[in-house]
């Protein structure tokens, strides 16, 4: 597939994973140019992370005239490799960036995509990219449908119809069953009042599992989820240094 969910838990590295397979790509003579939206308070950081990682040339691209000018092309060709813009220019409906065939585009915090009729998820429509590359470290907040959202937006022929997805999914309540159960805790098991036959449990559980394994071989190619649980183990033990500093001046007056 062209196209992905990047999907790990918070504090995983989803930005630095995702510049390096940018870069990654550009090295095997992919050069671009790629687009990467995020929310307006995370744009430095990924400035200083492209920076860090790799050498490509990325612009910040704000609407103003002087970001207008960095994504001119000169004589067919671009200025840039990447280009960092925010939620609020794809709502301003930015023909600037609409008139550029990207081959990549990153978009950061993408559960913002769930609603399938926010103005966000039409503007993205309306761009021209080869392959979409969905970052978000909470896939499913609250039912299947949001998650359905994000597949239709990648691959619109493979996942077409809401209601038949929902009609086999639509039972899957948490993220484990979708991104990776046990599946022995694949059915949620609320205790009730008055529990049904076991015949009807029985049956529940296997109809429930059934779902899961085919909901995670249809998602296994295109998305991948880690829970830091999971990685902890290949990380560095942590370290604590104290440093003792002396009071400054002003501070020994006022206390």
């Amino acid at each position: 597939t062209r196209n992905c969910i990047l999907a790990d838990e918070m504090g995983l590295g989803k930005t630095i994973q995702s510049i390096t397979f940018l870069y990654e790509i550009y090295m095997k003579s992919i050069e671009g140019p790629f687009l990467i939206i995020a929310p307006l308070s995370t744009i430095p950081n990924w400035e200083r992370e492209f920076r860090t990682w790799t050498e490509l040339n990325v612009v910040v691209y704000h609407g103003s005239q002087a970001s207008r000018k960095t994504i001119q092309i000169v004589k067919g060709v671009y200025r840039f490799h990447a280009v960092i813009t925010t939620f609020e220019m794809i709502l301003a409906d930015c023909p600037e960036l609409r008139s550029i065939p990207w081959r990549c585009v990153v978009i950061d915090e993408a559960h913002r995509l769930k609603n399938r009729n926010c103005k966000l998820l039409e503007g993205l429509k309306m761009m021209d990219m080869v392959s979409g590359f969905l970052l978000t470290g909470t896939p499913l907040q609250n039912t299947v449908e949001e998650l359905f959202s994000l597949l239709n937006f990648l691959e619109p022929e493979r996942f077409p119809s809401e209601q038949t997805f929902m009609t086999e999914f639509g039972d899957l309540k948490t993220e484990e069953q979708v991104a990776g159960a046990n599946h022995r805790n694949a059915v949620n098991t609320k205790e009730n009042i008055s529990k049904p036959p076991i015949n009807y449990l029985v049956n529940n559980i296997v109809l429930c599992v059934c779902q899961v394994q085919k909901l995670q071989g249809i998602l296994k190619p295109m998305m991948l989820r880690r829970l830091k649980e999971d990685v902890e183990k290949n990380l560095a033990p942590k370290e604590e240094t104290i440093i003792e500093v002396e009071d400054l001046p002003s501070k020994c007056f006022l206390i």
